[in-house]
């Protein structure tokens, strides 16, 4: 793995949407490690990349993200809410149905962003 300037949040940090933290990627750092490689280029630790940044990195060789913080943070918020506006609810699926529903705009964005919408 290599570092190009993203963070990865430690699980004991209490953090919460929205993210306040903005990480600065290193486009050069990325460009030449494409240029040195064709291995597949992941961009792991991407919750504190911004959109922008994200969309650029894809014209510096990250053909992958993994974005699982930035789902969990989404999905146990939207459980958090669902179970605060009714907390009689006791059934997993209505429980999570409102956080998954949540999860798959998130993943829709990051298709968007990595021009993968339709290519499945």
């Amino acid at each position: 793995a290599i570092s190009v300037g993203q963070y990865v949040r430690s699980l004991w940090e209490k953090e919460t949407l929205p993210v306040k933290r903005v990480a600065r990627l290193d486009f050069e750092r990325i460009r030449q490690i494409r240029d040195a490689t064709s291995a597949h280029l992941i961009l792991h630790g991407s919750t504190y990349v911004s959109k922008d940044d994200l969309t650029k990195s894809t014209e510096y060789g990250i053909s992958e993200i993994k974005a699982a913080t930035e789902y969990g943070f989404i999905w146990a918020t939207e459980v958090r809410k669902t179970l605060d506006n009714d907390p009689e609810l006791m059934f997993p699926i209505d429980i999570q149905k409102p956080a998954l529903a949540k999860v798959k705009e998130a993943m829709i964005d990051y298709m968007r962003i990595f021009k993968s919408s339709g290519k499945a």
